[in-house]
């Protein structure tokens, strides 16, 4: 039997989707009619857009392979059902007013927020509060930290929430579907990227080159300047050396001062050591000197 039945099934009364591309892997021996193919597929979308099975899944956020399927394509671009589908594929909430669209059920509704928000979180990681409260409409700041909660825990977003800033702080987030046309602009910014990246890795190389310069430098400098100060140190060790050995040499001559009767210095040579005949060491008496000018003076 045609996998197409596989798109829904019920397991413990909870509607899940079943990949895609399963629908491209058709039996055509049962299925061989495209009209027969395109009638059930047709009942299934319509069951899964309008009865709320596909938004109410919670970690299902691109719907970009369901209008790749060719019985989708065929519906046309005037289709409500294939609008409808766009709307999830690229849209945000505001679009869903636009009169083209059926009217959105509450879960289709809070579907559409969560990919708002996706969308937000792809060039911003600093969101305010206010900012998302006004593009959905929401005066409940409950309500909208629910929405991200969930994205969270669905991993469709990597972030927090700052309550004390009142914003949600993003560090990641999963890419919506995108449409052919964007395709060049996307290959726009990933060759800015590509060269943004390739301008990185040149700076790094260039600090890589200049911080293993200035690595040698500091290393020569530092064998420069420890043999500098070995020498110094070895030269003040031969100054402390010669000025012990004057410290402990004895000074001939050294001069005594006098006063004379007038208050004049009287510069006398010291005095040398002789030796009597007695053995006994022998002084000249200054004084002596001193009461032989008197003597001269009278």
């Amino acid at each position: 039997m045609c996998a197409i039945f596989q798109l829904l099934h019920v397991s413990s009364g909870f509607y899940q989707i079943l990949p895609v591309h399963y629908l491209r892997s058709c039996d055509q021996t049962w299925f061989g009619s495209f009209w027969v193919q395109f009638l059930i597929f047709t009942l299934l979308l319509i069951f899964a857009i309008i009865s709320d099975v596909l938004p109410s899944i919670l970690d299902i956020f691109t719907f970009g392979d369901l209008r790749d399927i060719e019985c989708v394509e065929s519906l046309g671009p005037n289709s409500k059902l294939s609008n409808l589908l766009n709307l999830f594929c690229f849209g945000t909430y505001g679009d869903h007013k636009n009169p083209s669209f059926p009217p959105l059920s509450a879960a289709q509704l809070r579907k559409l927020r969560q990919l708002t928000i996706i969308s937000a979180c792809e060039y911003r990681h600093h969101i305010p509060y206010d900012v998302l409260l006004k593009s959905l409409e929401l005066t409940s700041l409950r309500e909208l930290e629910d929405l991200i909660i969930d994205l969270i825990y669905a991993d469709a977003i990597v972030g927090k929430l700052d309550q004390q800033k009142r914003m949600l702080v993003v560090e990641s987030a999963i890419a919506r579907d995108f449409k052919q046309e964007d395709l060049p602009k996307l290959k726009m910014d990933l060759d800015s990227w590509s060269d943004r990246v390739n301008s990185s890795l040149e700076k790094l190389a260039s600090n890589v080159t200049r911080a293993t310069t200035l690595r040698a430098e500091w290393a020569e400098n530092r064998v420069r300047v420890s043999s500098n100060q070995n020498n110094v140190n070895f030269r003040m060790q031969q100054e402390d050396n010669r000025m012990d050995v004057d410290s402990n040499m004895d000074v001939d001559d050294q001069l005594e001062i006098y006063l004379d009767d007038n208050g004049e210095p009287l510069l006398l040579p010291r005095p040398s050591t002789s030796t009597s005949v007695s053995g006994e060491k022998g002084r000249r008496n200054p004084l002596r000197a001193l009461q032989k000018g008197r003597k001269g003076g009278k």
